[in-house]
């Protein structure tokens, strides 16, 4: 049903900065440094042609946007809440190419990504809170929610990590050594850590097989570079994202069936 509401003024500003994403991302491709990838850059970054998936949600983003300012759907409240932690994770982004210009490795990226992840995990929250609502939407709106936010903070969730760990190396910090081992292997579980919790809570398909994705691409660097511990680190937290996943899918389902029996006895 069409609605005669006004378009609300958060969801036009996601558009905006929907937009925006694309225009930082050619900008910083023609005027910036360009962005290093590898282990021979870092021995957790993914290789660098795996870094192809930020055009895909950068797509999603501007998708999503777009459909937003739909006149028969700008009467839903969740939408509108949706939009101001889109608006933050939007703003990172951007942000983020800007403090990462000059070089990767600028300690400003590190705040900057954060505030990114965080307005992508309070958007998954605001999802989360208002599943029912959403779970009426059309397919392809609802899919296409849970496949922005599933594939963006999991895309999110090991790039801060990876962050962490060039910021770190930036300071001197040795990559080789017991030492050097040691802090690398912490900023991997801290990645797989963030991995598991997230998964835990949404049982997203899609944040599950980002969150592998990159950890795969970790292993090809860490592998082909000869970091084996790293590598099984993030091997295990592949095989622990996996296994959350699929339990925390189950407890949903028995969660759900279980309501639907006492709906039908009271």
């Amino acid at each position: 049903m069409s609605s005669s509401r006004s378009l609300p003024v958060a969801r036009a500003v996601v558009l905006v900065l929907a937009v925006g994403q694309f225009v930082s991302s050619a900008l910083s491709g023609l005027l910036a440094a360009p962005q290093q990838s590898g282990v021979e850059f870092s021995p957790l970054i993914p290789p660098g042609a795996m870094f192809s998936i930020w055009g895909v949600i950068l797509i999603l983003s501007l998708t999503w946007a777009a459909l937003q300012v739909r006149p028969s759907v700008r009467d839903d409240e969740v939408r509108d809440a949706l939009a101001p932690p889109l608006i933050v994770a939007f703003s990172g982004f951007s942000l983020w190419l800007v403090a990462a210009a000059g070089s990767q490795s600028n300690w400003l990226t590190l705040p900057v990504f954060v505030l990114l992840i965080g307005g992508l995990l309070w958007a998954v929250s605001v999802g989360l809170k208002n599943r029912a609502h959403i779970a009426r939407w059309a397919t392809f709106d609802r899919v296409l929610l849970w496949t922005l936010l599933g594939m963006y903070t999991g895309w999110a969730s090991v790039a801060i990590f990876i962050n962490v760990a060039v910021v770190v190396q930036a300071t001197g910090a040795p990559i080789t050594g017991t030492w050097g081992l040691i802090w690398q292997v912490l900023v991997a579980l801290a990645a797989v850590g963030l991995g598991v919790m997230v998964a835990w809570r949404t049982g997203n398909l899609v944040y599950a097989a980002t969150v592998c994705y990159a950890l795969v691409g970790a292993i090809i660097s860490t592998l082909r570079y000869g970091f084996p511990v790293l590598a099984a680190v993030c091997a295990v937290g592949i095989v622990g994202v996996v296994v959350t996943t699929v339990v925390a899918r189950s407890k949903a389902d028995r969660t759900g069936a279980l309501r639907l029996r006492v709906d039908a006895v009271s």
